[in-house]
């Protein structure tokens, strides 16, 4: 018979619970090592790309980005939490203030969020689109806001249709696009699609 301890946390039955829990462990630290991996090439990309600015554009923010953000959190969707596409570089004062306000890092700022979709598509095309670059995966963001905004809507957007990504977010995200608290931050950042 199957013990309840062993049935609630998903051990399999050929396996003892130390090894069951050697398992776990080796999962969680293979994934904090992909994640962590992932922060970092973005981290060495934003500062050979944009010299360690911010992705999101700000003229009031003039110290270097060292904060990478998941624009969807890990703790919701850690699927996608290793993802490239996932990841933009703030500066500690966007990702203390304006992502997470009052530094609660497990709340996220869903008009900052919007901005941060917005600034990364941007990011994403400019790298894949302009400069003909592999750092970036068209299918992934498509992924990666499928999963966030939960949905399947951006699995049929055309291979790099920009305009058409930016358009379907806008209709997921309509409230935040207009009663944006940051509006000076969205003209800014959203002016590099019209």
């Amino acid at each position: 018979r199957v013990n309840w301890r062993d049935e609630l946390s998903g051990k399999e039955k050929d396996k003892t619970r130390i090894e069951a829990e050697s398992d776990n462990l080796k999962k969680i630290a293979l994934i904090n090592y992909t994640v962590n991996k992932a922060k970092k090439n973005m981290r060495n990309y934003n500062d050979k790309m944009y010299f360690g600015k911010s992705e999101i554009s700000d003229e009031n923010e003039i110290v270097k980005a060292t904060q990478v953000h998941h624009i969807f959190p890990q703790s919701e969707f850690p699927q996608i939490a290793d993802y490239l596409e996932n990841l933009i570089v703030l500066t500690p004062n966007q990702h203390f203030s304006m992502a997470h306000p009052d530094n609660k890092t497990r709340y996220i700022d869903r008009d900052f969020q919007y901005i941060c979709l917005i600034s990364k598509s941007a990011k994403i095309f400019e790298s894949l689109v302009l400069r003909k670059e592999d750092f970036y995966d068209f299918n992934n963001y498509k992924e990666v806001l499928n999963t966030g905004l939960e949905t399947r809507e951006f699995t049929y957007v055309k291979d790099n249709d920009f305009l058409e990504i930016v358009n379907k977010i806008d209709i997921f995200c309509d409230e935040n696009k207009k009663n944006n608290k940051y509006m000076n931050l969205l003209k800014k950042n959203y002016s590099k699609f019209n």
